[in-house]
């Protein structure tokens, strides 16, 4: 080894460690310089030795850093951009020196569903979130659970596990974000006592996991939840003793409290009130915030499940809607099932969302609420479907033109009826996927044309003017939303789209 390779070296590790103790002083701004300066020296070393895996499997771990980093920090634009160098480092590693990137690209995949769900573009979020955990899932089965580094890979499928129930709840079926809450925390749970376990982790996923499971009413698995988030909680007082401390070990006995008393269980009560004067001991500020909350919570109109939507539209469009659909999806899933695309069989996905696209797509002129509860179900089943099992020929045409059609009808109704804030945010999330639909479409369809030379079967026409449509009303919604800059192409495309129509 050089001497000028030596010093790079060491010129590396001094950052790294200057850059941890900014991180944990709070100065972010200035720990995000020092970790530039840390990835431009290992630029240098990679360049000095093209051989040496080394400087590019750091750049990778430095990377994954600054992507969290920014992630905290609320910078979306820099974050996506360090997100892709990550993707990039990552191939680097697998195709130059044989390195297995999965957990890697897993963990791209889950802070990139993580900032995505912030930007308000929750439905790509549950996709990138969906795909995160399947990535992971290898990994912990191949996992001996016995070295500090089997306990942040549990940890980081935790995280991402409980962030996908945050976003379902948001953006998806309440009853599979309880179930991803349930088993995010009872997994990391069951890695207590083994290297590297940490309790600050398990209070952020036990806090996160008792808010949602008590929103979907699964009060005895909310009070199981705070039953950790009081004990890390604890042991953080205990060990610290500040001001601070002693304020989130207040909330997390009132929460705890406030759960008890809703269960109504024997002996439940005279828990609550010991939970309750503990907590208003330790902070009565932070106790009346928490009853204020859960209040707050209680008055709330509960989380529209998608069972609760399908039996409305039976209700309304007649029982015949619910024939062919699996208990999966009219009642309620496994409890160990935390990921859409594995409701049901694989393969069976992109039929189920056909069948919900129509239910959705025939409710939304009458119950908005519950149809695009339904259609986003449906969008969900066929994102995760055609990406794990894709289909070609006449299929692959059939369900992208329902599915286009679908989120076509969800956008014209999040434009003009929906009441909530993320109306116009999901709106646009949606036309950026169909968007992506309506190109793969377009090239099946070119490919079609070809070897039927020149000849279009009947109903192209049909589908054509579908997608023009589409364009045009995404163009429009961009231009007045989004981005005029990708508006203006899309609305390009559509008249070209047009000109083909006989």
């Amino acid at each position: 080894m050089s001497r000028a390779t030596r010093k790079l070296e060491k010129r590396c590790h001094t950052l790294g460690v200057q850059a941890e103790e900014l991180i944990t002083g709070g100065q972010y701004d200035d720990a995000l310089a020092c970790l530039d300066e840390v990835l431009a020296v290992l630029g240098e070393l990679a360049a000095a030795d093209p051989a040496d895996a080394r400087p590019q499997v750091s750049r990778a771990l430095v990377l994954r850093r600054v992507s969290n980093l920014l992630l905290a920090r609320e910078d979306p634009e820099r974050a996506v951009r360090v997100l892709d160098e990550r993707v990039q480092v990552c191939h680097d590693l697998a195709s130059r020196y044989g390195l297995d990137i999965r957990r890697e690209l897993a963990n791209v995949d889950a802070v990139a569903g993580a900032l995505t769900a912030r930007r308000g573009s929750g439905a790509a979020a549950v996709v990138l979130l969906d795909s995160a955990l399947g990535a992971y899932l290898p990994l912990l089965g191949e996992s001996g659970d016995e070295s500090d580094d089997d306990a942040e890979l549990a940890s980081e499928f935790s995280l991402a596990l409980i962030n996908q129930a945050s976003v379902l709840m948001a953006y998806g079926d309440p009853t599979l974000a309880g179930a991803a809450a349930d088993n995010a925390f009872r997994f990391y749970v069951g890695q207590y006592g083994k290297p590297g376990w940490d309790a600050a982790v398990m209070g952020k996923i036990a806090k996160a996991a008792s808010a949602l499971l008590a929103r979907v009413g699964r009060l005895d698995d909310a009070v199981s939840a705070d039953e950790c988030l009081v004990g890390a909680a604890r042991e953080a007082a205990q060990a610290g003793g500040s001001a601070a401390d002693r304020t989130r070990l207040a909330s997390a006995l009132a929460i705890q409290g406030l759960h008890l008393e809703a269960t109504g269980m024997q002996g439940s009560s005279e828990a609550a009130v010991e939970c309750l004067t503990e907590s208003r001991r330790l902070d009565p500020g932070a106790t009346m915030v928490e009853i204020q909350a859960w209040d707050q919570a209680q008055a709330e109109a509960p989380p529209l499940t998608l069972a609760m939507a399908l039996r409305a539209a039976a209700k309304r469009v007649g029982d015949p809607v619910l024939a062919g659909l699996p208990e999966c999806l009219t009642g309620a899933p496994d409890s160990r099932t935390f990921r859409i695309s594995r409701l049901c069989e694989p393969q069976r996905l992109p039929e189920y969302a056909a069948k919900l696209a129509g239910i959705s797509i025939e409710l939304l002129p009458v119950a908005v609420r519950e149809g695009l509860r339904i259609g986003l179900e449906a969008h969900y089943l066929f994102a995760v479907g055609l990406r794990e099992n894709p289909i070609g020929g006449d299929q692959i045409l059939r369900w992208r033109i329902t599915w286009v059609r679908l989120v076509l009808e969800c956008c014209r109704v999040l434009v003009t009826e929906s009441e909530q804030p993320s109306g116009i945010p999901l709106a646009l999330d949606l036309a950026a996927s169909n968007i992506d639909s309506i190109d793969a479409l377009l090239h099946a369809m070119d490919e079609e044309r070809r070897s039927n030379g020149s000849v279009p079967p009947p109903d192209r026409d049909e589908s054509a003017r579908l997608l023009r449509d589409c364009l045009t009303e995404h163009a429009e919604l961009i231009d007045a939303h989004g981005n005029r800059q990708f508006g203006q192409p899309l609305l390009r495309k559509a008249a070209a789209l047009g000109g083909r129509i006989r």
